[in-house]
């Protein structure tokens, strides 16, 4: 039997939100994690920083991000099997936004991206006022929101 004409069935995920404050346990840490690790690896400026200095730092940064109150964390995880993570975004609600306005960091699974997860994350481009975090991925996906307002203090 020939299967050279045979497809293979495509993995589905869907988008699950959860207040920042609301994420825990295993989410929370691989939030933590993933932000973090990324972040210093992507970004040549943080790279430079001391490491000990920065991992410490920016846990008490995220949590700040995550528990305030209109913060949301949206997970892409498979549709049949709800604990595999292939990546999150964590957005806020900034000045009575009817929407997430502000992106503060999305992270896809490196072997995962380019399958339209994170915009899938990010929601709708237009919504987006500003963003808190820039990587040399994030300067390429700035193209896409060119309204977008760099601020990493909002």
């Amino acid at each position: 039997m020939n299967d050279a004409g045979a497809s293979e069935k495509q993995a589905s995920y869907v988008v699950k939100n959860w207040y920042g404050d609301g994420v825990e346990g295993e989410l929370r840490n691989l939030v933590y994690s993933k932000w973090k690790r990324s972040y210093r690896v992507g970004n040549d400026y943080i790279k430079l920083a001391n490491q000990e200095s920065f991992f410490r730092a920016y846990d008490q940064y995220i949590s700040q991000i995550l528990n305030r109150i209109n913060t949301i964390v949206r997970f892409a995880v498979l549709s049949d099997a709800p604990d595999v993570v292939l990546g999150f975004a964590v957005v806020e609600r900034l000045n009575g936004a009817p929407r997430p306005n502000c992106l503060h960091y999305v992270h896809v699974h490196k072997y995962q991206r380019h399958q339209g997860i994170a915009r899938k994350l990010i929601g709708e481009p237009k919504d987006i006022y500003c963003f808190t975090h820039l990587t040399r991925i994030g300067l390429q996906l700035w193209s896409k929101i060119p309204d977008a307002i760099f601020d990493p203090f909002a």
